[in-house]
Protein backbone atom coordinates (compact mmCIF):
# COMPACT_ATOMS: atom_id res chain seq x y z
CA UNK A 1 0.00 0.00 0.00
CA UNK A 2 1.47 3.39 -1.01
CA UNK A 3 0.53 5.05 2.27
CA UNK A 4 2.29 2.45 4.39
CA UNK A 5 5.40 2.46 2.19
CA UNK A 6 5.57 6.24 2.44
CA UNK A 7 5.34 6.07 6.24
CA UNK A 8 8.12 3.49 6.42
CA UNK A 9 10.43 5.61 4.24
CA UNK A 10 9.72 8.59 6.49
CA UNK A 11 10.36 6.58 9.66
CA UNK A 12 13.69 5.29 8.34
CA UNK A 13 14.78 8.83 7.55
CA UNK A 14 13.85 10.07 11.03
CA UNK A 15 15.62 7.11 12.65
CA UNK A 16 18.92 8.48 11.26
CA UNK A 17 18.28 11.90 12.83
CA UNK A 18 19.70 11.86 16.40
CA UNK A 19 17.48 14.79 17.39
CA UNK A 20 14.21 13.17 16.42
CA UNK A 21 12.84 9.67 16.69
CA UNK A 22 9.64 8.09 15.39
CA UNK A 23 8.69 4.43 15.18
CA UNK A 24 5.68 3.00 13.37
CA UNK A 25 4.16 0.42 15.71
CA UNK A 26 1.45 -0.89 13.42
CA UNK A 27 -2.30 -0.47 13.86
CA UNK A 28 -2.02 3.16 12.60
CA UNK A 29 0.06 4.14 15.64
CA UNK A 30 3.37 6.00 15.75
CA UNK A 31 5.55 6.45 18.82
CA UNK A 32 7.36 9.77 18.38
CA UNK A 33 9.75 11.97 20.29
CA UNK A 34 8.30 15.49 20.56
CA UNK A 35 10.17 18.15 22.51
CA UNK A 36 11.96 15.45 24.46
CA UNK A 37 8.70 13.71 25.34
CA UNK A 38 7.35 10.39 24.08
CA UNK A 39 4.01 10.67 22.28
CA UNK A 40 1.70 8.11 20.72
CA UNK A 41 0.15 9.51 17.53
CA UNK A 42 -2.37 8.36 14.92
CA UNK A 43 -0.57 7.92 11.58
CA UNK A 44 -3.82 8.60 9.67
CA UNK A 45 -4.42 12.00 11.23
CA UNK A 46 -3.98 14.94 8.85
CA UNK A 47 -4.32 17.76 11.39
CA UNK A 48 -1.98 17.36 14.36
CA UNK A 49 0.30 14.38 13.64
CA UNK A 50 2.09 15.79 10.56
CA UNK A 51 3.08 18.94 12.46
CA UNK A 52 4.37 17.01 15.47
CA UNK A 53 6.26 14.50 13.34
CA UNK A 54 7.80 16.93 10.85
CA UNK A 55 8.06 20.18 12.83
CA UNK A 56 8.38 18.79 16.34
CA UNK A 57 5.70 21.07 17.81
CA UNK A 58 2.15 22.33 17.42
CA UNK A 59 1.01 25.97 17.46
CA UNK A 60 4.45 27.39 18.36
CA UNK A 61 3.04 30.74 19.54
CA UNK A 62 0.62 29.05 21.95
CA UNK A 63 3.33 26.63 23.07
CA UNK A 64 5.66 29.54 23.88
CA UNK A 65 3.00 31.50 25.76
CA UNK A 66 1.94 28.48 27.80
CA UNK A 67 5.47 27.47 28.76
CA UNK A 68 6.25 31.05 29.85
CA UNK A 69 3.20 30.91 32.14
CA UNK A 70 3.77 27.54 33.78
CA UNK A 71 5.69 27.10 37.05
CA UNK A 72 6.44 24.09 39.25
CA UNK A 73 3.58 23.00 41.53
CA UNK A 74 0.87 24.71 39.46
CA UNK A 75 -2.50 23.12 38.73
CA UNK A 76 -3.34 23.08 35.02
CA UNK A 77 -6.57 22.09 33.29
CA UNK A 78 -6.43 21.02 29.63
CA UNK A 79 -9.94 21.03 28.16
CA UNK A 80 -9.90 19.41 24.75
CA UNK A 81 -6.59 17.67 25.35
CA UNK A 82 -6.67 15.71 22.06
CA UNK A 83 -3.66 13.33 22.07
CA UNK A 84 -1.98 15.23 24.88
CA UNK A 85 0.63 17.58 23.43
CA UNK A 86 -0.14 20.45 25.82
CA UNK A 87 -0.97 18.02 28.64
CA UNK A 88 2.52 16.50 28.47
CA UNK A 89 4.26 19.88 28.26
CA UNK A 90 2.30 21.06 31.29
CA UNK A 91 3.00 17.86 33.23
CA UNK A 92 6.73 18.23 32.77
CA UNK A 93 6.64 21.93 33.66
CA UNK A 94 4.62 21.65 36.89
CA UNK A 95 6.30 18.45 38.05
CA UNK A 96 5.14 15.93 40.62
CA UNK A 97 4.31 18.72 43.06
CA UNK A 98 1.66 20.07 40.70
CA UNK A 99 -1.33 18.60 38.92
CA UNK A 100 -2.71 18.41 35.40
CA UNK A 101 -6.33 17.57 34.60
CA UNK A 102 -6.83 16.53 30.97
CA UNK A 103 -10.32 16.18 29.47
CA UNK A 104 -10.71 14.32 26.16
CA UNK A 105 -13.95 12.53 25.19
CA UNK A 106 -12.94 11.23 21.73
CA UNK A 107 -12.11 7.52 22.26
CA UNK A 108 -9.09 7.18 19.95
CA UNK A 109 -7.47 10.40 21.17
CA UNK A 110 -8.21 9.40 24.75
CA UNK A 111 -6.38 6.08 24.39
CA UNK A 112 -3.32 7.73 22.82
CA UNK A 113 -3.34 10.40 25.53
CA UNK A 114 -3.43 7.82 28.32
CA UNK A 115 -0.59 5.83 26.78
CA UNK A 116 1.56 8.96 26.41
CA UNK A 117 0.95 10.01 30.01
CA UNK A 118 1.92 6.53 31.21
CA UNK A 119 5.06 6.12 29.09
CA UNK A 120 6.44 9.48 30.26
CA UNK A 121 5.95 8.59 33.92
CA UNK A 122 3.42 11.35 34.55
CA UNK A 123 0.51 9.21 35.77
CA UNK A 124 1.10 10.25 39.37
CA UNK A 125 0.04 13.84 38.77
CA UNK A 126 -1.85 13.81 35.46
CA UNK A 127 -5.53 12.99 35.82
CA UNK A 128 -7.24 12.01 32.55
CA UNK A 129 -11.01 12.21 32.16
CA UNK A 130 -13.10 10.90 29.25
CA UNK A 131 -15.83 13.47 29.92
CA UNK A 132 -16.62 16.41 27.68
CA UNK A 133 -16.60 19.73 29.52
CA UNK A 134 -19.67 21.93 29.05
CA UNK A 135 -21.83 24.03 31.37
CA UNK A 136 -23.57 21.14 33.13
CA UNK A 137 -23.47 17.41 33.77
CA UNK A 138 -25.34 15.11 31.41
CA UNK A 139 -24.68 13.49 28.06
CA UNK A 140 -24.18 14.72 24.51
CA UNK A 141 -23.43 13.42 21.02
CA UNK A 142 -19.81 13.92 20.00
CA UNK A 143 -19.44 14.20 16.21
CA UNK A 144 -16.17 12.79 14.84
CA UNK A 145 -14.44 12.77 11.44
CA UNK A 146 -13.96 9.41 9.74
CA UNK A 147 -10.80 7.62 10.90
CA UNK A 148 -9.37 10.86 12.36
CA UNK A 149 -8.44 12.05 8.85
CA UNK A 150 -8.10 15.68 9.82
CA UNK A 151 -10.38 17.95 11.78
CA UNK A 152 -11.36 17.88 15.41
CA UNK A 153 -14.41 16.30 17.08
CA UNK A 154 -17.27 18.64 17.86
CA UNK A 155 -20.36 18.60 20.05
CA UNK A 156 -22.21 20.69 17.47
CA UNK A 157 -22.25 18.51 14.36
CA UNK A 158 -20.36 18.66 11.10
CA UNK A 159 -18.89 15.13 11.10
CA UNK A 160 -20.38 11.77 10.06
CA UNK A 161 -19.70 9.57 13.10
CA UNK A 162 -21.25 10.02 16.52
CA UNK A 163 -20.64 8.68 19.99
CA UNK A 164 -22.54 9.58 23.16
CA UNK A 165 -20.28 11.02 25.83
CA UNK A 166 -20.79 12.14 29.40
CA UNK A 167 -20.50 15.85 30.16
CA UNK A 168 -19.50 17.84 33.22
CA UNK A 169 -18.87 21.46 34.13
CA UNK A 170 -15.63 22.54 35.78
CA UNK A 171 -17.64 23.91 38.70
CA UNK A 172 -19.11 20.42 39.22
CA UNK A 173 -15.81 18.62 38.70
CA UNK A 174 -13.73 20.70 41.11
CA UNK A 175 -14.76 21.12 44.71
CA UNK A 176 -15.14 24.59 46.17
CA UNK A 177 -11.82 26.28 46.88
CA UNK A 178 -9.75 24.06 44.57
CA UNK A 179 -6.66 25.84 43.30
CA UNK A 180 -6.55 26.17 39.51
CA UNK A 181 -3.75 28.23 37.97
CA UNK A 182 -4.08 27.73 34.21
CA UNK A 183 -6.88 26.50 31.96
CA UNK A 184 -6.26 25.74 28.28
CA UNK A 185 -9.46 25.60 26.22
CA UNK A 186 -9.73 24.31 22.65
CA UNK A 187 -13.09 22.62 22.15
CA UNK A 188 -14.34 23.55 18.68
CA UNK A 189 -16.99 26.10 19.61
CA UNK A 190 -17.88 24.84 23.09
CA UNK A 191 -15.63 27.42 24.78
CA UNK A 192 -18.53 29.68 25.74
CA UNK A 193 -20.34 26.74 27.38
CA UNK A 194 -17.21 25.77 29.30
CA UNK A 195 -16.78 29.37 30.44
CA UNK A 196 -20.40 29.53 31.65
CA UNK A 197 -19.82 26.40 33.72
CA UNK A 198 -16.69 27.58 35.53
CA UNK A 199 -17.85 30.79 37.23
CA UNK A 200 -17.11 29.49 40.73
CA UNK A 201 -13.66 28.27 39.64
CA UNK A 202 -12.99 31.79 38.35
CA UNK A 203 -14.19 33.34 41.62
CA UNK A 204 -12.05 30.95 43.67
CA UNK A 205 -8.93 31.73 41.61
CA UNK A 206 -8.59 35.47 40.91
CA UNK A 207 -5.11 35.03 39.40
CA UNK A 208 -6.16 32.29 36.97
CA UNK A 209 -4.89 32.33 33.36
CA UNK A 210 -7.12 31.14 30.50
CA UNK A 211 -5.61 30.27 27.12
CA UNK A 212 -8.59 29.91 24.82
CA UNK A 213 -9.26 29.45 21.14
CA UNK A 214 -11.76 31.98 19.79
CA UNK A 215 -13.18 31.38 16.30
CA UNK A 216 -16.29 33.50 15.67
CA UNK A 217 -17.75 31.35 12.89
CA UNK A 218 -17.52 28.22 15.05
CA UNK A 219 -19.02 30.01 18.06
CA UNK A 220 -21.96 31.03 15.85
CA UNK A 221 -22.26 27.45 14.58
CA UNK A 222 -22.61 26.35 18.18
CA UNK A 223 -25.59 28.69 18.57
CA UNK A 224 -23.80 31.38 20.59
CA UNK A 225 -23.18 35.05 19.79
CA UNK A 226 -19.42 35.78 19.69
CA UNK A 227 -19.95 39.36 20.88
CA UNK A 228 -22.00 38.17 23.87
CA UNK A 229 -19.29 35.67 24.73
CA UNK A 230 -16.61 38.36 24.68
CA UNK A 231 -18.84 40.58 26.84
CA UNK A 232 -19.11 37.78 29.40
CA UNK A 233 -15.32 37.44 29.42
CA UNK A 234 -14.86 41.17 30.03
CA UNK A 235 -17.58 41.21 32.68
CA UNK A 236 -15.61 38.50 34.53
CA UNK A 237 -12.72 40.98 34.73
CA UNK A 238 -10.50 39.75 31.89
CA UNK A 239 -8.92 42.23 29.46
CA UNK A 240 -9.01 40.92 25.89
CA UNK A 241 -5.58 39.95 24.60
CA UNK A 242 -4.51 37.57 21.87
CA UNK A 243 -1.33 35.53 21.48
CA UNK A 244 0.28 36.92 18.33
CA UNK A 245 2.16 34.70 15.82
CA UNK A 246 5.35 35.95 17.51
CA UNK A 247 3.95 34.88 20.91
CA UNK A 248 3.42 38.47 22.07
CA UNK A 249 0.33 39.35 24.10
CA UNK A 250 -1.52 41.96 22.03
CA UNK A 251 -4.57 43.87 23.34
CA UNK A 252 -7.54 43.59 20.99
CA UNK A 253 -11.01 45.08 21.03
CA UNK A 254 -14.14 42.94 20.96
CA UNK A 255 -14.94 44.41 17.55
CA UNK A 256 -11.55 43.30 16.17
CA UNK A 257 -11.96 39.82 17.57
CA UNK A 258 -15.47 39.36 16.22
CA UNK A 259 -14.18 40.27 12.74
CA UNK A 260 -11.18 37.93 12.99
CA UNK A 261 -10.93 34.46 11.48
CA UNK A 262 -9.51 32.85 14.60
CA UNK A 263 -7.36 33.90 17.54
CA UNK A 264 -6.01 32.33 20.70
CA UNK A 265 -6.87 34.51 23.67
CA UNK A 266 -4.62 34.96 26.70
CA UNK A 267 -6.88 36.00 29.57
CA UNK A 268 -5.51 37.16 32.92
CA UNK A 269 -7.00 39.64 35.36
Amino acid sequence: MPGIRRWWRTMRRWSRDPGRRAIYLGDNTVLAQVKGLKMYLDSRDLSLSPHLLLDGEWEPHVTTALLKTLRPKMTVVDVGANVGYFTLLAARAVGAGGGVYAFEPEPQNLELLRRSVEVNGFAGWVHVSEKAVLDKAGSAALHMPDDSHGGAPSLFGGWPRQVVVQTVSLDEFFSEGTRVDVVKLDVEGSESCVFSGMRRVLDDNPGIVLIMEFTPVIVRGAGRDPADFLAAIRNAGFPLRRISPAAHLDPMSAEQLVRSDSETLFLQR
